[in-house]
């Protein structure tokens, strides 16, 4: 924080008296914050109230104001009667508190350092050098990405949309995702299978689970509309991009970003709007909708390609398909219904028998211990991802299954030279795409602050609660692959 001060033209005495009390401060602000493994109930987090109401419960600053202020084409007709959602109602009290009682200087120099921080990776070398130094003993990255790999990163955020669409005109085969749906048939159907043999599921939550599971929204490659040109247009209108002016060209990018949120506001929900551009490795589920979404740029090795296995893409892709459906089913999804709204659709007795089985899972992830940085897992804060790697290779593997008993005379042909079934190669594929390693600090990083459990233990939780795996790959009873005590939710 001094460094990058002073290369702005402060004086390094001062900065670095000044940022000891903006250290102060925000070591304050972290100590009033839930931890992120206490903020897990989304009921807890849903706090309906009006600006009147918030006045109320939080004194000695004018919201109405601050939201009047926020420049939004909204905010010049805002009343107090307007609803909004706060979080943490506490939080909000007591960080108001501490605002009231902490130097104007140093609340001026937060909000500048954090503006300053999140604009340093779009600035120049000698900048992102600095930055590098911090990510070298934080995450121990001991280098910058290739220059082509952020520019690249940096404009796929920016027109996500347009280098979706060239991504699609050039690597994604329409048929993709034909298969895909078809895949996605198969894995459903397997999970409808787990709803039904739940023995701890009382009958009238089956049903409405089942519901829930049947209408979800897939989208999977890109949405029709980026292929419509004066579409494609219209959505970057906004834009005056200058190939001279790259920090320039962002900033326009932030606030025009903001805007389209701000925009939301009042308008009905779109459930089938995409989150993000296609040409993006990853897969996710929206609670809120109760959709699955597949980019294209997730549709190829290791997780799909056309031309592979079945058995291969069911290990990659069907794995993560059957991630996402269980999303919908995890500690936090669970809590929504078919139509996205956050109410409780289960019976208390269905939920408390839930409850009892993710306790397993979480004294199972708690348990892994991380050579890397000397840690345990945080098996709360992951409990939603490994409910889902779990359930996810289950209705893959059994996903599989339905297909080559459904659609096919003879099992499809091993791949030459590796002395493995299909069934082995499903799982193989499976951990393969979880390959990972660690420096010390970025492991620790990785525990304290991510939802999802390092690579090795999404593999070795998941197979080692799975008594398939065990039967494929002929595990010894009692052996780490196959203990004796496994966790199931689904």
């Amino acid at each position: 924080m001094t460094t990058i001060a002073t290369m702005l033209g402060a004086d390094a005495k001062v900065a670095a008296e000044d940022f000891n009390d903006l250290i102060e401060f925000e070591i304050k602000l972290a100590n009033l914050t839930t931890p992120a493994d206490q903020r897990r109930d989304n009921n807890a987090l849903y706090n309906k109230m009006t600006i009147a109401q918030l006045q109320y419960n939080v004194t000695g600053f004018d919201w109405l104001d601050f939201f009047s202020k926020l420049g939004a084409s909204w905010s010049e007709d805002l009343q107090e009667s307007e609803e909004i959602v706060v979080n943490e109602p506490r939080y909000i009290r007591e960080i108001t508190e501490v605002v009231q009682n902490t130097p104007h200087r140093t609340i001026a120099n937060y909000i500048v350092w954090i503006i300053t921080m999140k604009r340093i990776s779009q600035l120049g070398s000698n900048f992102r050098d600095v930055e590098q130094k911090y990510d070298e003993v934080v995450y121990g990255t001991a280098s910058e990405s290739a220059r082509w790999q952020t520019c690249v990163g940096h404009v796929n955020n920016v027109m996500d949309f347009a280098v979706g669409r060239m991504f699609v005109d050039v690597h994604y085969d329409e048929k993709s995702k034909i298969r895909t749906n078809k895949m996605i048939d198969f894995i459903l159907e397997a999970f409808l299978e787990l709803v039904d043999e739940s023995e701890w599921m009382d009958a009238p939550t089956k049903v409405v689970a089942k519901e829930k599971a049947e209408i979800m929204n897939r989208q999977i490659g890109y949405p029709d509309w980026i292929k419509e040109n004066e579409e494609l247009t219209d959505y970057f209108k906004n834009y005056d991009f200058d190939s001279g002016k790259y920090f320039e060209n962002y900033l326009q990018y932030v606030k025009e970003n903001t805007q389209r949120g701000f925009e939301y506001l009042r308008k009905p929900v779109d459930k089938f709007k995409w989150l993000t551009g296609p040409a993006i490795v990853n897969a996710y589920y929206d609670p809120t909708k109760n959709s699955i979404t597949l980019p294209a740029g997730i549709l190829q090795p290791p997780y799909y390609h056309k031309d592979s296995p079945q058995y291969l893409n069911f290990g990659g892709i069907g794995m993560m398909i059957g991630h996402e459906i269980t999303h919908g089913f995890d500690d936090r999804g669970r809590q929504y219904d078919k139509d996205g709204n956050l109410e409780q659709w289960w019976t208390d007795e269905s939920i408390d028998a839930y409850v009892g089985r993710t306790l397993c899972i979480v004294d199972q992830y708690d348990k892994y211990y991380m050579e890397e940085c000397n840690m345990t897992l945080n098996g709360v804060q992951t409990q939603g991802e490994n409910i889902a790697d779990n359930g996810g290779l289950k209705e893959a593997y059994r996903g599989y299954r339905k297909m080559v008993e459904e659609t096919m005379d003879d099992e499809e042909l091993r791949l030459p030279g590796i002395g493995l079934t299909q069934d082995q190669m499903l799982f193989v594929n499976f951990a393969q795409i979880w390959c990972s390693k660690y420096t010390e600090q970025g492991a620790r990083n990785r525990i304290l602050t991510g939802v999802h459990s390092p690579g090795p233990y999404r593999v070795e939780g998941s197979i080692s609660n799975l008594p398939e795996f065990a039967k494929v790959f002929n595990c010894p009873a009692s052996r780490p692959m196959n203990p004796d005590k496994k966790c199931t939710v689904w």
